[in-house]
């Protein structure tokens, strides 16, 4: 999106990179990296992005890691997240 023709767009990524920058800079935000397909199984979940993101929040759940949430505007993703147990927040 940072590269877009369309500068609304542009402007728009990077004002949420600031964002995410920001709350890295205050301990507030912590990305985490994706599991590996075969952790994931056990949940039903397959290799799609999607389903690698929910593996992600079901094993950080199980770590007890406190207030996970997907941030997403894609649709079929929070679909999947909501059904999960994700707390969804939509833009």
């Amino acid at each position: 999106l940072k590269k877009s023709e369309d500068i609304v767009t542009r402007t728009q990524a990077q004002t949420a990179f600031d964002v995410i920058e920001e709350f890295q800079r205050r301990n507030k935000l912590e990305l985490l990296k994706t599991p590996k397909t075969d952790e994931i199984r056990k949940y039903g979940l397959g290799s799609s992005p999607d389903e690698k993101i929910i593996g992600t929040y079901m094993l950080e759940r199980e770590k007890n890691h406190p207030k996970l949430m997907f941030i997403s505007n894609d649709k079929g993703a929070r679909i999947l997240a909501r059904n999960a147990g994700m707390p969804i927040v939509e833009f």
